[in-house]
Order: structure tokens, then sequence, then C-alpha cells
């Protein structure tokens, strides 16, 4: 009896283990679906050097920002302009209401050289703060 009851136990283990596996890799699709179009569009490719390397555009050292300090460069002029934002709202817009994330999903953020340029919150795209996360002491 004991040893009928611990298959059965260890078989729904089984079960509902690979059933979240199998959501969770699902879920995550339109996410890899994403970052394919960002890279294969061509829309985004000139955003990374105009950036530059670090020190380029360096606006800001050690600003505090919750959770610590952040150096800060201005992609003003870049990651703000109508076209870029356009595209990147239209391919967010459509990602999110094909695979019904609207409401799962609540904000990205594009972020060439590793630093914060284009963001997308409720439906809507802007630039965002320009923090450079590979040469900040933020965590």
């Amino acid at each position: 009896y004991v040893s009928d009851k611990m298959s059965t136990a260890e078989f729904v283990a089984r079960e509902t283990a690979m059933y979240f596996s199998n959501e969770f890799k699902r879920a995550f699709i339109p996410l890899y679906s994403l970052r394919e179009a960002v890279l294969h569009s061509g829309y985004f490719d000139q955003l990374a050097t105009q950036i530059g390397r670090y020190p380029n555009l360096l606006k800001e050292n050690d600003v505090e920002i919750p959770g610590g300090l952040a150096n800060i460069r201005d992609v003003a002029g870049i990651c703000d302009g109508e076209d870029v934002l356009q595209k990147w709202e239209d391919l967010l817009d459509a990602s999110t209401s094909e695979n019904d994330l609207e409401g799962l999903i609540f904000r990205y953020r594009l972020m060439p050289k590793n630093v914060a340029c284009l963001e997308y919150k409720k439906g809507q795209a802007t630039m965002d703060s320009g923090m450079d996360m590979s040469n900040s002491a933020h965590p």
C-alpha cells in the first residue's frame, strides 16, 4: 500500500514539474522572439554605435539611485528620436498583443552597450535614463 502511494506521489510530482517546465518555456517564447526581432530588424543597430564605449557621453558619475550608485550617459538625441521610439513602441505593441502578454509584463528596456536607452511601460515608449550598467557601482 505504502509503495503504491509513493509511486503515485512520485508520478504526480513529475507530471506537475513537467507541466510547469513547459509553461515557463512557453511563456519565454515571446521574449525570445522579441530579442530576435530587435537583433534582426536593423532598426536599433545604430544605437550602440552612437552611444559608444565608456566614457563616451558620460554625463554624471556615481549618481545615487535606489540600490546604489550609477554612472549616467547622455543618451538624448540618440534614444529619443521619434522614429526610434515609434519603432520600439510598434514592436512591443505587436508582441504584447499577439502573445497575450498585456498585464503580464509591466516594463521592457532596451540597453545597447548595456546603457539604459529605450523603455516601454504601460503601452508607451520613452527614452530611458542613460544608466550605464557595465560601468556603475550599482549592484
